[in-house]
């Protein structure tokens, strides 16, 4: 996309949402994202997302990644069909609870 190529900040950031995806998918695995800055205003390097890749599950990652209170009033979500064909499984939080906007929805 053009919109990438002129906008490094939102290239940075469509990436980063896409590893934090990742990196909750798979708990065991570890991640460690750094972003760098040649030259301007805060040049260097800046830690954008580290995981463990020793979490016990991926409610677990999904605090590393996005917030302890992000997930500190979920509750676990699992469903199957009556056959057996298929099964879902995830957390799910009160309407007061988590986060106000889609954007860390996974």
């Amino acid at each position: 996309h053009r919109e990438f190529m002129r906008n490094a900040k939102a290239q940075v950031s469509t990436a980063l949402r896409l590893i934090q995806a990742y990196a909750i998918a798979n708990p065991e695995i570890r991640f460690h994202v750094i972003a760098e800055k040649s030259r301007g205003h805060g040049a260097g390097r800046a830690t954008l997302l580290s995981t463990s890749g020793s979490s016990l599950g991926w409610i677990q990652a999904a605090a590393s990644v996005l917030g302890d209170s992000v997930v500190a009033d979920v509750n676990p979500l699992e469903m199957e069909s009556a056959g057996g064909a298929w099964k879902v499984s995830g957390a799910i939080s009160m309407p007061h609870g988590g986060r106000r906007t889609r954007d860390m929805q996974f």
